[in-house]
């Protein structure tokens, strides 16, 4: 009996030595084993720089490996998943049903293949996702591609360790968004006391997080989110969140009520004190100019050097009330400035900046700033431009809109700051867009010197050549006022050269007065005093445009301060399409002396007087035989399209030769002959892709493409005309061919079909612009194919 136990306890530990032998093994086998990582989160966000921040498909295989730090089943970042590597992250669009995106848990290692991808920028964020449509810019990964592109570590669920920063410091990291961080000693504001997180209105409600020294934050929550019936606690402690973005500044979302460790006694809230009257640390200038030509600069008066970690800015965006303080640093000497200014600013207004900050100076002239000095634990505000919540831009000096495309200077009887704008608004001068003489220094400088007050030129030829396409004229000197209908003239480019245009088409305006005026013209210093302009007229009814002169302009003081006389109209003659470009007989300007400014004033309307005006290369002091500069006349009749295969591409969304490529992609992958095809997606409006091509009247031809439309999101059908090189021919026999209607929509099929049309060009005919159009089927988001596209002579 005895030897028969002694026997059954070696049995047993030989057994259980093998088995445990065995499971040792198996755990080893379950590690995952991720291919090479080939890229970087930081490289992927560098080519987020689609137009308009409409997608770029990322084409070479930009791979990594990371860590999930949203958290998919709490729902409270609707269709994102955030994938963190080191102390950076990117956001991804997932569909929230998604069976591989619910199975997802936070701090699950992951291995994630963009490549074919698509990266843009959405509400500041740069987003990856499958294909590109309007509103969201990248499309929703579905599950199939999740699946793909997306390898799981099962076995390791280890979450990132947050970066513990303070409330002020995530302004200055607003491009690690996605990423995790903890914030200690905060709570909640007294007013969100007891308040669920979720407040039953809207799609988001914010609660704010509030720290010892008054810094504020917002804390966002979904209303799907699965903890937003939760209520805010009445103690403090620490906050674990993903750092997000909204209107430009930082907010808090976090993945679970685990996020937040409140535990502690809760601290006295600081409040901001009394503002403070006299203070001698004030605004001394403020640039809001072309593009993001944005800064504020702070003087020092009081005598002695001063710290500035006392000060800080703050703005008030839109109608919100002031955002929270971001406290400066360094010194600042007596009687010296420190100028605050956009990372896009012009390289003159960097060189003379102190401080790169483009959340803090991203006013667009209706936004309030502040300057606040430190009071125990709040902030006092003691200086101010602008009202805080009013969203208004400022007159000043009886100048609209002074805090918009103006530089502002305070007086140099001014010595102290003022909290309060209704008298503080009377300490300014106004001055000219992108006026950057005195940036860096008190004072207004040397207008003479600077030259931006008066500008004299010689000669104006490619007096457009640097100001910004499709936007109000601010080229350098010229000066822009609607009088009446909010329509300003805008610099525009096509084939024929730049040019400047005002129109009424679709503006909807029941009465419209817009007025561009040159610089000022020294007539005394010139040997040959004369002006000439290029005008092209299109599509005209009642509008005019009149030709004026004043020798008391001052931009300052704008167009009702001063004497216009009227030279001309130009011309008389009325086009269906557009006219020639024809140049303006000599204006004579020998009975002036001194500076003259030349005055182009545009009257019209939405509807029966809303054509278009043109004016192009504006030349002063000029040889009458000179061309330099003439727009140039589009040659019709020389074959300008060979790229009948979409073989050619100017980039990744733009066939070569086409004068129109709306939602288009490259494709490589789907084509119907040589290496390339038309990618088209379909949106919520018609979208068209077009080129031109010379053709003889009364010629037979036949027209034909392929397309492939195998998607229920899109369809397609063809929409050309032909031309008489300016204006579209209408006659009913080729449109009726050219035109299709819906009933001729494509049909969904997995194999590509051709479309084949005969058609005579009719009398005057010598363009045939060669358009296919796209549209949303059962919904948008959708896409069709084309390719080898022909027009052949019979």
């Amino acid at each position: 009996m005895k030897k028969f136990n002694l026997l059954a306890v070696l049995i047993l530990l030989f057994c259980a030595f093998t088995f445990t032998s065995c499971d040792d093994d198996d755990s080893s086998d379950d590690t995952i084993e991720f291919p090479e990582t080939t890229g970087t989160i930081a490289e992927l966000k560098k080519l987020a720089t689609g137009e308009n921040g409409i997608g770029v498909q990322i084409t070479k295989k930009i791979a990594f490996a990371g860590t999930v730090v949203s958290k998919p089943e709490s729902l409270n970042l609707p269709k994102t998943l955030y994938i963190q590597t080191n102390d950076n992250a990117i956001k991804l669009s997932v569909d929230e049903t998604s069976t591989t995106f619910k199975s997802l848990k936070t701090g699950q290692k992951v291995y994630l293949n963009t490549q074919g991808l698509f990266i843009g920028i959405y509400r500041n964020v740069p987003v990856l996702g499958n294909g590109t449509n309007e509103e969201f810019k990248v499309g929703v990964i579905t599950d199939e591609k999740l699946k793909e592109i997306l390898t799981l570590d099962p076995n390791t669920i280890k979450d990132v360790t947050p970066k513990t920063v303070t409330i002020p410091e995530l302004s200055k990291m607003l491009d690690k968004v996605g990423t995790l961080v903890k914030i200690e000693n905060v709570e909640f504001t007294q007013n969100d006391l007891g308040e669920p997180f979720y407040s039953g209105k809207g799609a988001y409600t914010d609660r704010i997080i509030v720290d010892a020294e008054g810094n504020k934050i917002p804390l966002s929550t979904y209303n799907k989110a699965i903890f937003g019936s939760e209520v805010t606690t009445d103690k403090s402690g620490t906050i674990t969140a993903l750092l997000s973005i909204y209107g430009g500044k930082p907010q808090l979302s976090i993945r679970s009520i685990k996020d937040i460790n409140f535990t502690s006694k809760r601290f006295e809230e600081a409040k901001d004190p009394e503002p403070t009257k006299n203070e001698k640390v004030f605004f001394s200038e403020y640039g809001e100019g072309k593009g993001f030509n944005k800064y504020i600069e702070i003087y020092n008066g009081t005598g002695a050097d001063i710290n500035l970690a006392n000060y800080s800015v703050r703005p008030a965006m839109n109608e919100d009330d002031w955002s929270d303080a971001v406290a400066l640093s360094g010194t600042l000497k007596a009687g010296d400035v420190f100028v605050i200014y956009h990372a896009d600013a012009d390289a003159k207004i960097k060189a003379a900046g102190d401080y790169e900050n483009s959340s803090l100076v991203n006013f667009n002239g209706d936004d309030a700033i502040g300057l606040f000095k430190k009071v125990g634990k709040g902030w006092s505000l003691c200086d101010v431009i602008g009202v805080p919540g009013a969203a208004k831009k400022l007159t000043i000096n009886n100048i609209t809109s002074a805090s918009e495309d103006h530089t502002l200077i305070r007086k140099s009887t001014v010595t102290v700051g003022n909290p309060s704008w209704e008298s503080a608004v009377n300490e300014w001068e106004v001055m000219p867009k992108d006026y950057w003489n005195s940036i860096g220094k008190l004072g207004k400088g040397d207008d003479n010197q600077n030259g931006f007050k008066i500008i004299t030129l010689d000669q104006m030829k490619n007096a457009f050549d640097n100001a910004s396409l499709n936007k109000k004229v601010d080229a350098e000197g010229w000066f822009t006022e609607s009088v009446k209908g909010g329509i300003f003239w805008k610099t525009k480019k096509n084939e024929s050269g730049i040019f400047i245009e005002a129109t009424g088409f679709s503006t909807g305006q029941e009465e419209i007065e817009t007025w561009v005026v040159t610089p000022g013209l020294n007539v005394d210093n010139t040997t040959r005093k004369n002006f000439t302009f290029f005008n092209q007229r299109g599509y005209s009814k009642g509008e005019k445009l009149s030709i004026l002169i004043s020798s008391d302009f001052d931009a300052n003081k704008g167009i009702s301060k001063a004497n216009w006389k009227e030279i001309e109209i130009y011309p008389k003659a009325s086009y269906n399409g557009y006219g020639d470009w024809l140049k303006t007989k000599e204006i004579d300007l020998s009975t002036y002396t001194g500076i003259v400014h030349i005055a182009f004033k545009y009257v019209g309307n939405g509807s029966s007087a809303s054509g278009t005006w043109r004016v192009c290369n504006p030349k002063f002091n000029c040889d009458p035989n000179d061309k330099s500069g003439d727009p140039k006349a589009i040659d019709y009749s020389v074959p300008a399209f060979t790229n009948w295969g979409v073989e050619n591409w100017e980039n990744e969304n733009k066939p070569k030769g086409f004068t129109k490529a709306e939602n288009v992609t490259k494709s490589a992958n789907i084509k119907h002959g040589g290496d390339f095809a038309i990618q088209f997606q379909s949106s919520s409006k018609t979208k068209d892709v077009m080129f031109k091509v010379p053709v003889k009247a009364g010629e037979t031809y036949q027209i034909s493409y392929w397309y492939l439309d195998n998607d229920n999101k899109a369809k397609t059908h063809l929409w050309s005309q032909f031309t008489d090189g300016k204006t579209k021919i209408k006659d009913s026999v080729s449109e009726k061919l050219l035109h299709e209607d819906k009933k001729n929509d494509s049909q969904d099929n997995a194999e590509w079909q051709q479309k084949v049309i005969e058609v005579v060009a009719p009398a005057k005919a010598k363009v045939f612009e060669f358009e296919v159009r796209v549209y949303k089927e059962s919904e948008y988001g959708g896409y069709i194919y084309l390719d080898d596209f022909k027009v052949i002579k019979k």
